[in-house]
């Protein structure tokens, strides 16, 4: 029992982990509280499953849904810094909006594809299949990890952080925030291709309550490794998706209704916001990036 939960856990946890590395851009770096990315996620199952049903090749299918999230995040940033519609809304607005264009892209609620060939197929069924999964999610990290150190990374932080500080070096904020949600949504659109290849459907509600989700999953990891550094940050957002995925798990194996899993991820989340403000206030000061909640 413990082997198979570990196992599902870990595969869930590599395709929604890349979800929570996305909220670690847009939360913490770009420190821009989006809720496109719920949207996002169904957006990229819903292109890359039509995709594939048009005989498209698996991983190209994953490229386009990953191009349209990306689109629906530069969306989301200019209706902040050219309309000038409050972050939260201008999220809420573009998830709100998606939802009837998912609908439109899918032509129905939910695309079977049991019949497709998906990425998961290269690799024989079994483990296997979650290691290359994982493999997947630590490569993708470590391209994360590599781009914020560079300078482009560093002056996009400043900007999230600081933003005063980009400015009087004659770059404007609004670069780096089209930029930060240019890919924070389409890692989400990723993620959701790869849920939908590996489900095999998509459906229109496969990402309501993502973010909270991802929210919590990112909470729990830095309870358990503070994000005083780059690297601590990005492997303590993949230790929380693991984290969760295997609190899930044992939940449901213990009994828990699925229809309460979107109330116990909310009450955790309020648990692990209560126990970092009134538990970790020193420790959590000495943490980097920016904290929009």
């Amino acid at each position: 029992m413990v082997s198979s939960v570990l196992t599902t856990s870990a595969q869930l946890a590599a395709i929604y982990g890349l979800v929570v590395l996305a909220v670690v851009l847009s939360f913490r770096i770009a420190n821009f509280a989006d809720l496109t990315m719920d949207g996002s996620f169904t957006l990229g199952g819903a292109v890359g499953a039509i995709a594939l049903l048009h005989g498209t090749p698996p991983a190209l299918a994953l490229a386009m849904g990953a191009a349209a999230g990306s689109v629906a995040g530069v969306c989301t940033a200019l209706l902040h810094t050219r309309i000038g519609v409050n972050r939260l809304l201008a999220g809420i607005i573009t998830m709100t909006v998606l939802y009837s264009v998912n609908l439109r892209v899918m032509g129905r609620p939910n695309v079977s594809l049991l019949d497709q060939a998906s990425v998961f197929n290269l690799l024989p069924a079994g483990n296997l299949q979650v290691v290359g999964a994982v493999a997947l999610a630590l490569l993708i990290a470590s391209v994360f990890w590599a781009f914020l150190s560079t300078d482009l990374g560093h002056f996009m932080r400043a900007a999230g952080e600081s933003p005063r500080v980009v400015i009087r070096r004659g770059f404007a904020e609004e670069t780096f925030l089209l930029m930060a949600l240019f890919l924070s949504n389409g890692l989400a659109a990723l993620a959701g291709g790869l849920a939908a290849q590996n489900q095999g459907f998509t459906d229109i509600g496969m990402g309501t309550g993502l973010v909270i989700a991802s929210l919590t999953g990112l909470l729990l990891g830095e309870a358990l490794l503070p994000p005083r550094s780059i690297p601590r940050m990005i492997t303590a957002a993949l230790i929380g998706a693991l984290a969760y995925q295997i609190l899930v798990a044992v939940g449901l194996r213990m009994g828990i209704n699925p229809w309460d899993l979107k109330l116990a991820t909310g009450l955790l989340l309020i648990g692990a916001l209560i126990f970092k403000r009134r538990f970790r206030s020193r420790r959590s000061a000495e943490n980097i990036g920016s904290d929009p909640l």
